[in-house]
């Protein structure tokens, strides 16, 4: 059974059509790359499957469950986080704190517990803690637990923002651009995290314009142009995918 299965999936704003009969599927522990250019429809394909919008038609499926047209938050809680474009990070509490907010789905001590402080709640905010902590250390932010993020150079904003999303304890992973407006040093950083990642057991799928990147992490790469697939496969198909090189990638780097 694979992980994510996207089944003709459409998505019109007004009478224009960002996404048309997408399908895409996905297998666990898999890194999937998906590229195109500006206004392709990549970041609306992720909004489809984080709940943000509904489909205007088709099917998605997570663990063989049907989530088409379910919030965010439910989606969340079965197990598919993401990050953004525009990082979406609390800045005036500090990097622990942003963390801890994001692990309020896996909790469940209810507002008797928070108001009583009962030993549960007690307990329940303790192993919360660690688990920031935790992941705090896997982005390499460990030393700034508890600093605030307005104070943060970009590169370590887009690793809090990664470290947000994993602390849902996430199965799927959704990255939109992790590596935008990074040096090549800090893109090779980005690169080793996602490879961490996979190593816990984490399926990823990511939008990213450095093709260095792209190329170097994804197991294969599906590419977008006007809301349709026009290529699938390895990156070493996609780099000499004729439509692909037209569309996107160009002759003179990829010819």
């Amino acid at each position: 059974m694979k992980l994510l299965e996207i089944h003709n999936v459409t998505k019109f704003f007004g009478g224009l059509a960002a996404l048309t009969k997408v399908n895409i599927s996905i297998s666990f522990q898999e890194i999937l790359g998906l590229i195109g250019p500006n206004g392709a429809g990549k970041t609306t394909l992720f909004n489809c499957i984080t709940g943000i919008y509904p489909p205007s038609e088709g099917r998605i499926l997570f663990s063989g469950e049907d989530i088409t047209g379910l919030g965010p938050h439910e989606i969340a809680k079965r197990g598919a986080a993401r990050t953004f474009q525009l990082t979406k990070i609390f800045s005036e509490v500090s990097l622990l704190e942003n963390i801890m907010m994001a692990r309020y789905c896996r909790t469940k001590a209810g507002v008797g517990d928070a108001i009583f402080n009962t030993s549960f709640a007690k307990r329940e905010k303790n192993e919360s803690r660690e688990k920031s902590l935790y992941f705090l250390e896997l982005v390499g932010l460990i030393t700034l637990r508890d600093e605030l993020p307005k104070n943060l150079p970009y590169g370590s904003q887009r690793r809090l923002a990664i470290a947000i999303a994993l602390a849902t304890e996430p199965t799927l992973l959704l990255l939109d651009e992790p590596a935008a407006g990074m040096n090549p040093e800090e893109s090779d950083e980005m690169i080793e995290l996602i490879g961490k990642i996979r190593g816990l057991g984490i399926t990823i799928f990511l939008v990213e314009h450095d093709m260095r990147v792209i190329m170097g992490i994804s197991d294969r790469i599906v590419v977008l142009n006007f809301g349709e697939i026009i290529g699938e496969g390895s990156p070493q198909e996609i780099q000499e995918n004729e439509r692909v090189i037209e569309a996107y990638l160009g002759k003179e780097e990829y010819a």
